[in-house]
């Protein structure tokens, strides 16, 4: 009874998370090539590593994230303070 309970619990994920160290590195290398895989290459990326389509596709989408330079929208939506003109009357 407790092998079966074993396996049935779901996989945590660890400081570095549910995929090994040679699944991140395959999918760091190919997201160096690619930051935006089509279908195909989704498809293709989980029979290698024995994924899901989805799982693949949010590791993709997650790590663009955290690429993503913080406060990016926040620097192009506000004007310099010097190049606001302030009229008084």
């Amino acid at each position: 009874m407790e092998n079966r309970a074993a396996s049935n619990k779901k996989q945590t994920p660890t400081t570095s998370g549910y995929y090994s160290k040679n699944h991140r590195l395959i999918l760091c290398e190919f997201y160096s090539a690619n930051k935006w895989p089509n279908t195909t290459d989704y498809n293709l990326l989980a029979k290698i590593l024995g994924r899901n389509v989805r799982s693949i596709r949010d590791w993709f989408k997650y790590k663009r994230r955290r690429d993503k330079p913080k406060n990016e929208n926040i620097m192009n939506a506000v004007e310099p303070l010097e190049e606001i003109e302030i009229t008084v009357k």
